[in-house]
């Protein structure tokens, strides 16, 4: 009886296990099979089926039309060109390797998938049976991968500067271009390099508060224009357009653009407003030589009169003189023209030479006006005394050096200064030098000096004129930039910038230069040079 007992009692033990253990198997298979994109299968050392999920079943059908079954050959399912790489990959694991793989497989239709592969060997009791292969079907990951790669490659290629960075300044990516434009070695360099934007970076700090203040108000900023400092402190116009992006509480998660180095654009844009300003300036210069050849031309006329007949005058006062003394003898003292003879006798020769002087001098300013308003053909070039041209430029601006600095000096060169120039060009010149030193000096006690200076520089080649005033001097960051055009330092006056720039522009064109020598406070010293005639 007890061992009846014994045996229904095992039995109903083994019932339960066996309901247990089915169970198990039951879920592991449900475990196996629910994942559809994730295919399992074992094969054995002769490359058959041992067992496979529901997933790699439904593929192998669905693809090649076949119903796979345990003991089936691996093989038969796959193309020919495909059995050479599977055998590889089999004969791996089989070996005892245990490793993932990444397969491109052509599919019967001719679409092409992308499986990640876990190899794994089937192992008991030390003994190689087969192998187990899980395959990850990532075609989707993949085309995203490749899709990101392209834009990715679109990204570094780009032959403008890409970049993301933080509201707070700080670049969170950046393309190789968006480096080099800035002077930076590479995305990474910019990256690590620039921990402020705004002040690292802008030239002017108020255009990043600009920037900021339209893309909080727009959300986008589009063709802003501004300047940036690069790496090695240089600095170049750049055109950026960027948007922000926003987060769930509407702040400013962070700011993408795109940014164009556009200093070649903005240089030629400077050079061609510079030509139309020139060609302004030269019509205008134009019109005044037409103008003031026709004034000198007035002026010259009454002005015979005088030279004509002054000396007939003076002529005649000294012919008169006898009968005068002997009528003061006989008579006394008399009055004429509200003078006293006895005083009129000492100033009138002064009075007359006076005129006489006055009027070689109208001749000579007229004269002067003719030569510098005459139209010379472009290029054309003579022998001139820089002498000369100190006294052609005095001639028009003596009044004003005289209002400026009383006691200016002028010293000449004892010899003939000689350059191959057109003297009219270089009188513009130093014309320019020498209003600019009138409005640099102080209203008392303003001192200019001028002086032509000869055989100068390595092999006594250079002559020039230098003129040196006692004026506020130039500070030394603006020094670098008196020459460009458009750059004044006098705009409230009504200064163009272009004075210095077209003088720089004619020296130039004549095989010299300017040189400027100054300090604030200390008065300026400038210098035109050019090479001296041998």
């Amino acid at each position: 009886m007890n061992g009846r007992e014994d045996l229904l009692a095992r039995l109903r033990h083994l019932e339960r296990a066996n309901r247990t253990l089915t169970r198990e198997l039951h879920d592991l298979r449900a475990l196996i099979d629910t994942p559809l994109n994730v295919m399992l299968f074992s094969l054995d050392l002769n490359y058959n089926y041992i067992a496979f999920n529901q997933a790699h079943r439904e593929f192998v059908k669905h693809n090649w039309n076949l119903d796979i079954h345990p003991g089936m050959h691996v093989f038969d399912i796959l193309d020919p060109e495909e059995r050479a790489a599977s055998r590889r990959n089999f004969d791996r694991v089989l070996k005892g390797e245990s490793y993932i793989l990444r397969r491109r497989y052509r599919r019967p239709k001719g679409e092409i998938g992308f499986y990640q592969n876990t190899y794994v060997p089937l192992v008991r009791g030390g003994e190689i049976l087969g192998a187990v292969v899980f395959a990850h079907d990532i075609t989707e990951w993949s085309e995203r991968e490749e899709e990101g790669r392209k834009y990715r490659a679109i990204f570094e290629k780009a032959l403008e500067g890409i970049y993301r960075s933080t509201a707070q300044g700080r670049f969170l990516e950046a393309n190789r271009e968006m480096a080099r434009i800035l002077g930076y070695d590479s995305p990474e360099d910019l990256m690590a390099s620039v921990t402020n934007i705004g002040r690292q970076l802008y030239c002017d700090p108020d255009d990043r508060e600009r920037v900021f203040s339209v893309i909080r108000n727009d959300g986008v900023i589009k063709d802003f224009e501004t300047r940036m400092r690069r790496k090695d402190g240089s600095e170049i116009w750049v055109e950026f357009n960027a948007r922000s992006e926003k987060d769930d509480q509407g702040r400013t998660a962070f700011i993408e653009g795109k940014l164009t180095d556009i200093t070649a654009r903005k240089d030629a844009e400077r050079k061609a407003e510079l030509r139309s300003q020139k060609m302004i300036q030269a019509d205008k210069m134009a019109s005044l030589g037409v103008l003031v050849a026709g004034v000198a031309h007035e002026i010259n006329n009454p002005n015979s009169f005088l030279t004509l007949n002054l000396p007939l005058l003076r002529d005649v006062w000294a012919d008169a003189l006898h009968v005068l003394d002997e009528y003061q003898e006989e008579h006394g003292d008399f009055v004429l023209g509200g003078l006293e003879y006895s005083e009129l006798r000492q100033q009138m020769p002064l009075l007359l030479q006076g005129m006489v002087d006055g009027s070689e001098r109208i001749k000579d300013i007229v004269s002067r006006l003719k030569d510098y308003s005459r139209q010379r053909p472009e290029g054309e070039r003579e022998s001139t005394d820089l002498n000369n041209v100190v006294a052609g430029a005095l001639a028009f601006v003596r009044h004003k050096l005289k209002s400026a600095a009383p006691g200016y000096l002028v010293r000449l060169a004892p010899e003939p200064a000689l350059v191959e120039a057109d003297p009219q060009r270089l009188i513009q010149v130093l014309i320019n030098l020498l209003v600019n030193a009138c409005e640099a000096v102080p209203a008392a006690g303003g001192e200019i000096t001028v002086q032509v200076l000869s055989n100068l520089g390595e092999n006594r080649a250079w002559a020039g004129v230098e003129v040196r005033d006692n004026g506020c001097g130039i500070d030394p960051l603006d020094l670098k930039y008196i020459q460009d055009p458009f750059f004044t330092t006098k705009r409230e006056q009504g200064g163009t910038g272009l004075g210095l720039s077209i003088s720089s522009a004619i020296m130039h064109e004549h095989g010299g230069r300017l040189e400027f020598s100054s300090q604030p406070g200390s008065g300026t010293t400038v210098r035109m040079l050019l090479p001296m005639t041998r």
